[in-house]
Order: C-alpha cells, then structure tokens, then sequence
C-alpha cells in the first residue's frame, strides 16, 4: 500500500508527463492546423490555408531551426498530411530540452541562497545556466540587482520564447477567456457580500472585518477556480481547431510579458530562517575578512562560499 503522499506523487509527475506531450505535439498541431487545415475554420481564421505544403515547410524550418537538417523539402511534397505531423512530432521532441520551468527555479533557489537581491556573481551563474543546458543568452545585466521572483519572470519568458511560444500564447488566451466570465461572476459574489456583510453585525463580528476577509477568499478562489479549468482544457485538447487557430489569432498582436500565476509563498516561517542567518554571517564576519558569497570557500573545497560552507553554517 502506498501513502497519500507517495500516491501525490505519482499524480503529479504523470501530469507533468502528460504536460509536457502536450507543449511538444500542439506545435505541430498549430502548425498543421494553419497550413494544413482539413476542417472549415480557415472560413474564420485569416490566413489558414489549405494543403500549403511549401508555406508549412517553411515554417517548420524556421520554428525547428536547430535541426532543419531533418526537414527534407521532398518529405513535404510527398508524404501524407498524417506521415509529416508525425514526422513534425518527432522533430518537436527532440527540439523540446529535458529541463523546464522546474529546473530553472531550482537554479534560482541555488542562486539567491543568503541573498534578497542577486549579485554580479549569482547573475553570471545563472547565464551560464541557461547558455550551457538550454543555449539562450542573456545579458548578466539583466539578472544583477533583481529579486529571486523579477529572476523567474525573466527567465522563464525567454525560455518559452525559445521552446513553447505557441504553448504560452495559447494558455494566455485560455486565462483571458476564462477571466471574463469569472471576473464578471466574482463581482456579481462582491456585490451580494456587500449587501448582506450587515448581518454579521448581530454576531458581534466587525463587518469591514468580515468583508475583507471573505473577499479575499473568494478573490483566491477565483484564481484556483482559473487555473483548475485552464488545465483541464489543456489536458483535454485533441485536435481543438479553435484553441490552435486561437494562436495565430493572438499571436498576430504584440504583448507585454505577463507574469505567471504564482501561489503565495509564506513568509511566517522564513522571517526567523532569514534573522538567524544574517547574525550567522555577522558572527563570521567578526573573526576575519569578510568571504563574498561568490568567492572560493575558504575550506579549500573548490566551491562558491554560497554552495558550501555557508550552507552548513545556516544550518
């Protein structure tokens, strides 16, 4: 018998399986479904086409660069609309790198160890991160004097724009959709709470209190309630024709990056953690010079001072 917590587990790391089939084969759907389109919404959709063989060449030559190698022009002008998107699929996996969005917060976490705000030294490691095992630049300029969450924005932009651009436009329209009715409804649930918040008054409860308090509830509900639906239509979608026509719809219009839906972190318990460090490092500090957190560790290990004994000193 396995414990709920072993069974999350196994939950969880399926979905993120099946997460991940999804950012490699909508892609090719997309792409399919605005070149290759075999149903009527190119009537809806501007500039869907049919059975353009050469405008889906093209594209997957650019979308798939790094192995254009693959993509033979003959392949596109013979084969069958079924054989080049399973071969589109097959280009997409291994276009799509093993490490994701979960790897990259676990850098940070490295990263940021002992620090509010990043370092020059925490800037040039996390851009040789993301040039040595995902290949995207970044200016060090651009991750030095920022806080751990502006990092995680950063980073996780510019790596969906590399790897899952169609992906992200297409949650971010999911969200907007979604958004309009819900706002609309949890404004309809304010209005109702401040009409009957009087009542509470009876029980000797605070009404602004109580308001508050209840909209703040509710508020968060609303963004579960966003999130549950917009995952579950990812993990439904087929061949939804209209949720990848929906791509080149939003993506013919320019955005700002938005931030990504975070659950709010505690703070309760980091406020103790964050006081007995910084007495730790002032403790070190009196006894000697004072070792930066990017500096050689002074016990000759080899390592960054933040990845060693200054981890076994916060301990």
């Amino acid at each position: 018998n396995q414990t709920p917590t072993e069974v999350e587990k196994i939950l969880v790391g399926k979905a993120k399986e099946l997460y991940r089939q999804k950012e490699i084969t909508f892609p090719v759907a997309a792409g399919m479904a605005k070149f290759m389109n075999e149903g009527t919404s190119s009537q809806a959709v501007p500039g869907s086409q049919k059975y353009n063989r050469e405008g889906l060449y093209k594209w997957a030559q650019s979308r798939f660069h790094q192995f254009a190698s693959d993509l033979s022009e003959e392949n596109f002008r013979t084969l069958s609309r079924a054989e080049i998107q399973q071969m589109l699929v097959q280009v997409s996996f291994k276009a799509m790198p093993e490490i994701g969005q979960a790897d990259i917060d676990l850098k940070l976490a490295e990263a940021f160890h002992g620090t509010q705000v990043s370092e020059d030294g925490d800037a040039k490691d996390l851009c040789d991160y993301m040039r040595t095992q995902l290949q995207i630049e970044i200016p060090t300029e651009k991750l030095t004097g920022v806080s751990q969450d502006a990092a995680r924005q950063i980073m996780w932009n510019i790596f969906d724009d590399h790897y899952r651009p169609e992906m992200r436009i297409m949650e971010r329209g999911l969200v907007l959709a979604q958004l309009d009715s819900t706002w609309k409804n949890h404004l309809y649930v304010m209005d109702h709470l401040r009409s009957t918040v009087g009542l509470r008054g009876y029980a000797q409860e605070d009404p602004k209190t109580v308001y508050k308090r209840e909209g703040m509830k509710e508020f968060e509900g609303m963004w579960e309630g966003v999130e549950e639906r917009v995952s579950e239509i990812v993990f439904r979608m087929e061949d939804a024709d209209e949720v990848q026509d929906t791509v080149w719809v939003i993506g013919s219009a320019t955005h700002e990056s938005a931030p990504r839906l975070q659950a709010p972190e505690a703070q309760s318990s980091g406020a103790p953690e964050e006081i007995k460090q910084e007495k730790k490092v002032e403790t070190i500090r009196n006894f000697g010079e004072r070792i930066g957190r990017n500096d050689p560790c002074s016990c000759g290990s080899g390592k960054k001072f933040k990845n060693c004994c200054m981890r076994t000193n916060a301990v």
